[in-house]
């Protein structure tokens, strides 16, 4: 584990490969583990860094109020102490809202942005659902991955994968931190940046599921305002862009935008 001091937390985070510099940002309840197969293909031409979140995985929680310009700023503040000034960056999910965030407030530090199954802001749609996630967090942390994994995978790679999805359930209700993960999915309740997206000028590569269910489609849609984007869709996929039957197909795309002129 490699941790650093940044705004009175211990911020995990993970360094590989060479060259110019690929940031990684996961999303809710996730950690930088979620991008150990994308890593394994990308530190072949990148120098990659991924990090946990604030409260996430083997980062402190902190005693801060949570706000995605909290969780932001630990991310720019990281990447400083690290003496990276300049970076293509992709974010799934939450990570994706970050990424908004840096884009619109930072845009001098990125080169290439990668939006994987994110949102502009939180419509009515999206906080019906995140009031669900956040009844079932507030229950248990084994409700909130039922709850969840409804909406991450499809129907027939839950049936396939039944008793590995369950004890990894077992397995994250040991490990998780409910009470930060709570805390930061509250923030993501209030996110709106959409007015700010046509200052966005980085050359965007926008992903989603065509059955997604936590975003809605004209929310997704509506990141196609950041005038120099294009927009890919993975049919039979949900909020998990990067499961199996995708993934070679996800890592391509991923890597020739990222290696295109």
């Amino acid at each position: 584990m490699t941790t650093i001091n940044i705004n009175s937390i211990n911020m995990n985070y993970k360094i590989s490969g060479n060259g110019f510099p690929v940031v990684l940002i996961h999303g809710l309840s996730d950690d930088l583990n979620y991008w150990r197969y994308l890593t394994k293909y990308l530190e072949k031409y990148y120098k990659v860094i991924s990090m946990d979140l604030r409260g996430h995985g083997k980062t402190d929680e902190g005693n801060e109020k949570y706000t995605i310009n909290l969780i932001k700023d630990d991310v720019i503040k990281l990447l400083e102490k690290l003496n990276i000034n300049k970076f293509h960056l992709i974010g799934f999910s939450l990570g994706g809202q970050i990424s908004l965030k840096i884009a619109v407030e930072n845009p001098e530090l990125i080169s290439k942005l990668i939006l994987i199954s994110t949102l502009p802001r939180s419509d009515e749609y999206t906080k019906k659902n995140f009031k669900i996630m956040l009844d079932s967090l507030n229950e248990s942390f084994e409700s909130f991955y039922d709850t969840m994994i409804k909406y991450v995978l499809p129907e027939d790679i839950i049936r396939e994968n039944k008793n590995k999805l369950d004890n990894t359930k077992i397995n994250q209700t040991k490990t998780k931190n409910q009470r930060a993960i709570l805390k930061t999915l509250k923030t993501c309740n209030n996110f709106d940046i959409y007015n700010k997206l046509p200052e966005i000028k980085n050359k965007t590569l926008i992903i989603y599921g065509e059955d997604e269910e936590i975003i809605s489609y004209n929310n997704i849609k509506e990141l196609e305002k950041i005038p120099n984007s294009k927009i890919v869709s993975f049919p039979n996929t949900k909020h998990n862009i990067l499961i199996k039957r995708n993934f070679n197909e996800a890592k391509n795309l991923i890597i020739n935008f990222l290696n295109e002129d």
